[in-house]
C-alpha cells in the first residue's frame, strides 16, 4: 500500500522545514586544535598512570622499593595536569630509572617504554637526559636483553 507522491511537489516549496533547527557551525581551528591537544595530553597522562600500575604490581614483592616508588609517581600524576609539569617533576623520571636499573627484564622493559613516551612528549627536562642517556648506556652494556 503506497501513497502516490504528487509529481510536481519541488524541494523548494518545503524551504526551511528541509533546514535543521540549529545552524551547523564549526570550531575555531585555534579552540579545534586546542581540545586536540588537552584530549592527547589526558590520554598520555592515562597511559603513564597505566604503566606505573603495571610497574608497581609487577614490582610488589621482590622489589618493594620500586613499588613504592610507583605507587608514589601515581599520586604525584595525579596531581599534575599536563606532560610539561612532568619535565618540572623529577619523582616520575627517577621511578622509570629505577625500574631499568633493576636488572628484571619486565621491569626494564615498562622503564625504557616509559622513557621513550616521556621524551616523545615533552615531559623530560633538558638536564635529566645525560641521566636517560647514561641509565641506556648502562642497560645496553650489561647486555640485559640478549
Amino acid at each position: 500500500m503506497f501513497i502516490e507522491a504528487d509529481a510536481d511537489v519541488t524541494l523548494e516549496q518545503f524551504g526551511d522545514a528541509l533546514k535543521p533547527p540549529f545552524p551547523f557551525r564549526r570550531k575555531p581551528p585555534q579552540l579545534e586544535s586546542s581540545l586536540l591537544r588537552r584530549n592527547s595530553e589526558m590520554a598520555f597522562m592515562a597511559v603513564l598512570e597505566s604503566d606505573l600500575r603495571a610497574l608497581s604490581a609487577e614490582a610488589r614483592r621482590r622489589y618493594p622499593t620500586v613499588k613504592d616508588g610507583a605507587e608514589h609517581a601515581i599520586l604525584k600524576l595525579r596531581t599534575l595536569s599536563s606532560p610539561s609539569e612532568i619535565a618540572h617533576n623529577d619523582d616520575i623520571l627517577r621511578i622509570f630509572l629505577m625500574a631499568c636499573e633493576v636488572r628484571t627484564v619486565k621491569l626494564s622493559v615498562i622503564g625504557l617504554s616509559c622513557l621513550q613516551k616521556l621524551i616523545s612528549h615533552d615531559a623530560v627536562s633538558p638536564s635529566a637526559l645525560r641521566e636517560i642517556l647514561s641509565t641506556l648506556k648502562d642497560v645496553i652494556s650489561d647486555n640485559q636483553f640478549s
